[in-house]
């Protein structure tokens, strides 16, 4: 079947449609290209609903970093708190362990560690 979408050419008229588009931070042409997650040149109904529920993750991340800063104002401290030190949790955000190899402190939190988080945040609204 054929694919359907907002194309780049249209997706002008999108933007201008938005009545907050004159204060944004980005481009309508950076917005497209940040929409069309697949890159085939059509923003589709599942690629628009995930920006236009950006507002709502905004809100939510906004939440959590303002908690976290509060909680732990040095950044690497956060992160150790986040995600565990040496391997073992400690338990910011009553999540499952953190894995770290040769003792040290993991660089990245994986997609599904991160649901984890944000899950438990959302369900207690605090760290």
């Amino acid at each position: 079947g054929s694919v359907t979408g907002v194309g780049f050419h249209s997706w002008k008229q999108v933007w201008l449609a938005w009545p907050l588009h004159s204060g944004a931070a980005m481009s309508w042409q950076d917005s497209f290209c940040y929409a069309d997650s697949d890159r085939n040149g059509l923003v589709n109904r599942d690629e628009f609903g995930h920006v236009y529920r950006l507002h709502a993750v905004q809100e939510i991340l906004a939440g959590f970093f303002t908690k976290v800063n509060s909680a732990y104002p040095d950044y690497s401290d956060s992160w150790v708190k986040i995600v565990g030190n040496k391997g073992t949790s400690m338990d910011l955000l009553e999540t499952a362990p953190v894995k770290a190899t040769n003792d040290q402190v993991p660089t990245f939190i994986s997609e599904s560690q991160w649901r984890q988080i944000m899950h438990g945040f959302l369900a207690k609204d605090r760290l």
